[in-house]
């Protein structure tokens, strides 16, 4: 094709480069396009409807070959009538959205348009036809809309992207304004427009006038497209070629190839360029001959065009390219040139919007009104202004770091008189107090020297603001086995309405209600003493033990030792495993140990084991092999091995006529132990030290909630997985060889040390969401400084909020009406206007219904590929994400400048949510980009925790057979204090809301527990809930799948189990 298409061969590279993104985005269309349909035909699996064909194709770009290969392949039926219905009623609606004219609907038959517009802007003329509501009219009467056809005209028609003219065409009788000017066929003009006076015939004679002013200001924005089009190639390179416009009165906007967006000095020199031509005056010349004659003559075809055996050759400026339209007679006329707008609209295409002349002079004026403005404001002159700038930021840092200096002196004051005010209690110093008028920095840094100062202690600070209170909880690290900041901190909050949390050495929260603050801080002494003679217990996971803790209400694995005492289960805990005691004080072991020795119970004996288990067993590689492969001697997978406890691929499966069967919700429930801290969870099945009792080799699997990495394994086929209580086929799995992984490209240079913008990723305008700690973590990781946006509406107190985030540097505060919903088109132009000269190098949001709503808008106009739901950083460009539902690892690697991301927050511990102290900027608020309004908003209230933070959660699948059925879970639930979640067929199938669904196309979960009721565990359910801590399976059917995940499971009829687990629970 080179030879009869040059360009090809000219543009080789470029055009490699181009197949090559095409075949990556195609990748991405096949990915998503395969969960909408595996999902479709999982309701349906006889039959795929047309609407859903076209769905993919028309807003997936899934082709419908592909769709019809896939169905023949399943045997299935692919409604094409139904696909070809639903294209018509899309082209109908595009139509009508589109407000297309006449003009390309008339009939005519008749002589053509004789076009003098080139040199004559008003003409005599005589009406050869007239057009009303599509249809041939003699008369056209006053106040009627339609189509005037002359002989002659000086109306240009729109063509190549310039605009029609407008104007008026004048009559004895009549005038008829021209607001367009559009060709009914190629050499036939129609003049768009309205009857204001009078009649108009066909035959009459009439004048025709262009209006001028329009006119001058289309054909300067005209010319100085053809000048930017040959400097942009000057500059960018000559792959440049146009590939749409648009010419009006008030721009012009020009798209063009090319793949990266244009940087700040490049669009500087294009404008000096333009601007160059302008002011040398060349005179414009226009030629018409022959398609080759032009191309010697050096002017550029547009690729794709199609031109006649004669052609119209423009020759303005250095510029020489074949084009029909209106321009200017001298390069002069144009004035003066500035681009407003750069951005990318489509893969490898960029957009490029300028002003001229009058529009462009208007442009900077106003800009050099607010730089003279600014200057007044600094008390200087424009000259001067960043020198006055830089000279202020220098004085407000230098105040800074006074008030600093000056709060570090109070707090050092107040520390040592507070210090004299603690209390003993056990051991322990206790003191609570309120500092008037701190603010938390302050608080923190007292805090410091107290714990300093007093040594071993326990302290509540407390400080009140606008009716705001502000708490913090510090232990030193020697009394932490006694007491948890973030126990402590929140015995507080809940007195004041308010709650928080942290690590077990330091905590925050605040509360709404100052009136309780007095009684609170009066009764931290209390409740530190009862606490000081707990009992801590680690313990390795077994029956009995965990029996022992739930009969004793040890939810967090501590108990005083009097109840201890009290519990009759303690004389009843069968030996066999090892409890390990960690007291307080020798004279709590002591006592305990007594009081062991006197039930008669060995299992009390401090270094008792049981008999060794058999050789090589190990409960933590056993539990990876069972849930991610068939293991050796186990028999298939997800079955009771008949051979020893240990072995790989054991299930412990309970069934309900069985003694032990009724208090699995129990020992689940107790199953974990939950630290207040920034995300750290830790079990007690086995002892931190990653070494079983009774096993004193070294677990190679670590500790035993760590799940088995993804594997490279075939998608299964979920098409019947309704049977029973939800059946899924396809359980077969292949070995495990390592992770699953994709190929990456070839390491590319780090350009630098990163920047992170991070969303502020929704908020109600006064706090921020959770999700935002943890995508500041995963910005933190990347490497840099990071940044975080707040756009809102007087979103002040969220702007705060952000600014005590451990680890951001500066909060960044667009404020304005129309953030006030969130509308995502214009929080993404927010973004794209701070994006703008590579000021960052990562955009991040999380992975949430509305981060996945803003940043594809962002990645498409920077012009670059979206990582999607990273769980993992492994260097600023290389990232880890979960791809077939969480079966296998993709590593993504990627070189383009500016990386958007969208992060998995369970991937990811959450940020402190203070202690930082960051800068905050108030930037100019992108305007209202209009495309779409807020409607309104509907809120679900319940008194159930939030699905994605719940501790325990509830889910029923279609195995609960209806939507009714569900309330027998809600008693659980009401047990538990658990949220309530569903499976996809449960939504799908009208059992209960949407926002229920947990699973890669729901929520995303991982709570200490989850209970998996009538779920059969297909794929895409798994990959939303398969990091829960503990997971406790409900099903009749015994080869469910999601028994192959499950700690804990009950073969059994959910109608029978669920209500005698409630029982149970008493």
């Amino acid at each position: 094709m080179g030879v009869a298409y040059p360009e090809l061969a000219e543009a080789k590279d470029r055009v490699a480069q181009t197949l090559k993104q095409e075949e990556e985005r195609f990748g991405e269309t096949l990915e998503n396009g395969m969960k909408i349909l595996e999902a479709q035909l999982a309701k349906d699996p006889s039959k795929l409807d047309g609407a859903t064909a076209f769905t993919l194709y028309d807003t997936y770009g899934f082709p419908l070959d592909l769709t019809a290969d896939i169905c023949r392949e399943r045997n299935i039926t692919l409604d094409e009538a139904g696909f070809t219905a639903a294209m018509e009623q899309q082209k109908k609606t595009a139509r009508a959205a589109g407000k297309f004219k006449m003009a390309a609907n008339v009939e005519y038959s008749g002589e053509k348009t004789k076009f003098v517009g080139y040199d004559d802007l008003s003409v005599n003329s005589t009406v050869i036809a007239l057009y009303a509501n599509g249809v041939a009219v003699p008369e056209l009467k006053e106040g009627e809309q339609g189509i005037v056809v002359l002989d002659t005209t000086p109306f240009y028609a729109e063509s190549g992207g310039q605009v029609g003219d407008q104007g008026a065409i004048k009559a004895a009788g009549g005038l008829f304004n021209v607001d367009d000017t559009l060709k009914i066929q190629a050499d036939v003009f129609g003049q768009h427009g309205v009857l204001t006076q009078g009649s108009l015939k066909v035959g009459d004679a009439v004048s025709a006038e262009v209006d001028l002013h329009k006119r001058g200001r289309t054909i300067r924005n005209h010319s100085a497209t053809h000048l930017m089009h040959k400097a942009l190639r000057e500059v960018l390179g000559g792959h440049v070629a146009q590939k749409g416009s648009l010419v009006d009165p008030d721009k012009t906007r020009f798209d063009f190839s090319h793949n990266a967006p244009l940087t700040a000095e490049q669009i500087a020199e294009v404008e000096a360029k333009v601007n160059k031509e302008i002011l040398e005056n060349h005179a414009t010349m226009a030629q018409h001959m022959s398609f080759d004659d032009a191309v010697k003559h050096g002017a550029m075809a547009l690729f794709g065009e199609k031109y006649g055996d004669e052609v119209r050759v423009l020759d303005i400026g250095t510029s020489k390219e074949l084009c029909g339209g209106v321009h200017v007679q001298r390069t002069g006329d144009i004035g003066l040139f500035k681009i407003v707008a750069e951005g990318g609209v489509a893969a490898g295409i960029r957009r490029v919007e300028a002003v001229t002349g009058e529009g462009a002079l208007a442009l900077v004026q106003g800009m050099a009104r607010k730089l003279g403005d600014a200057a007044a404001a600094f008390k200087s002159n424009p000259d001067e202004l960043l020198v006055k700038i830089g000279a202020v930021q220098d004085q407000v840092k230098s105040l800074e770091k006074e008030l600093a200096a000056l709060k570090s002196k109070l707090a050092s004051g107040q520390g040592d008189e507070l210090a004299t005010q603690a209390v003993d209690v056990n051991g322990i110093k206790v003191l609570a107090a309120t500092l008037e008028g701190a603010d938390v920095a302050t608080l923190r840094e007292t805090m410091d020297k107290l714990k300093d100062k007093l040594k071993t202690a326990a302290i509540v600070l407390a400080a009140v603001n606008d009716g705001k209170v502000s708490l913090i909880a510090g232990v030193t690290a020697d009394a932490t086995s006694k007491v948890k900041a973030g126990e402590l901190v929140n015995f507080v909050a809940q007195q004041v309405g308010g709650k928080g949390g942290g690590r077990p050495d330091m905590a925050q929260a605040g509360g709404t209600d100052p009136s309780g603050l007095p009684q609170a801080l009066a009764g931290v002494a209390a409740w530190i003493g009862q606490r000081a003679g707990f009992l801590m217990t680690d313990t390795i996971l077994d029956n009995e033990i965990m029996e022992f803790h739930m009969e004793l209400d040890a939810r967090e694995l501590h108990c005083p030792l009097p109840i201890l005492k009290a519990k009759k289960a303690l004389a009843e805990l069968q030996s066999g495993e090892v409890l390990r005691i960690m007291a307080t004080d020798p004279g709590s072991v002591r006592d305990f140990q007594a009081f062991a020795k006197q039930t008669g119970n060995p299992a009390h004996r401090h270094g008792h084991r049981r008999r060794p288990r058999h050789p090589g067993a190990n409960r933590c590689r056993t539990r990876a092999a069972g849930r991610g492969q068939a293991a050796q001697g186990a028999g298939r997978q997800g079955t009771a091995a008949t051979d020893h406890p240990g072995q790989a691929g054991h299930r412990r499966r309970f069934q309900p006529d069985r003694p032990d069967a009724g208090r699995l919700a129990r020992l689940a429930a107790s199953d974990v132990r939950v630290e207040s801290g920034a995300g750290r969870r830790q079990s007690h099945r086995y002892p931190r030290s990653g070494r079983r009792p009774g096993n004193p080799g070294p677990d190679p699997a670590g500790h035993r909630h760590h799940r088995p990495a993804p594997e490279r394994t075939a998608l299964r086929d979920a098409a019947q997985h309704h049977e029973g209580q939800e059946k899924t086929a396809g359980r077969d799995q292949a070995g495990r060889p390592g992770r699953g992984r994709y190929p990456a490209p070839e390491n590319a240079e780090s350009r630098r040390a990163c920047q992170a913008l991070g969303r502020h990723h929704q908020h109600d305008n006064a706090s921020l969401k959770g999700s935002t700690l943890h995508t500041v973590t995963a910005a933190a990781q990347c490497g840099g400084d990071v940044h975080v946006l707040v756009a809102g509406s007087s979103a002040g107190a969220a702007a705060a909020a952000a600014a005590q985030i451990a680890g951001v540097s500066k909060v960044i505060v667009a404020d304005a009406p129309h953030f006030a919903d969130g509308l995502a088109e214009n929080v993404a132009e927010q973004i794209l206007a701070l994006a703008q000269g590579d000021t960052y190098s990562h955009i991040l949001a999380p992975a949430t219904a509305y981060g996945k709503n803003i940043l594809p808008r962002v990645a498409a106009k920077l012009d670059v590929a979206q990582i999607s739901e990273i769980t993992k950083v492994d260097s600023p460009d290389t990232f880890e994400r979960p791809i077939y539902a969480g079966n296998a690892i993709a590593y993504v690697q990627s070189s383009d400048k500016i990386k958007v991301i969208t992060v998995r927050a369970t991937g990811f511990d959450a940020a402190a949510a203070t202690g930082g102290s960051a800068a905050t900027e108030t930037v100019t608020a992108v305007a209202d980009a209009g495309t779409s309004s807020f409607v309104g908003r509907e809120l679900a209230k319940s008194d159930r925790p939030e699905l994605t933070a719940a501790k325990v959660i509830v889910s029923g699948g279609r195995g609960m057979g209806s939507g009714d059925a569900f309330k027998v879970l809600e008693p659980l639930a009401d047990k538990l204090n658990a949220a309530m979640g569903a499976s996809r067929a449960a939504v799908d199938a009208g059992y209960v809301p949407n926002d229920w669904q947990v699973g890669q196309t729901g929520k995303i979960v991982a709570p200490n527990l989850y209970i998996a009721v009538g779920i059969s565990g297909a794929i895409q359910h798994l990959a939303g809930m398969k990091d829960s801590k503990v997971i406790v399976a409900i099903n009749k059917d015994p080869e469910a799948p999601i028994f192959s995940v499950a700690d804990y499971g009950i073969v059994g009829d959910l109608f029978e189990v669920v209500p005698q687990l409630v029982a149970e629970l008493g």
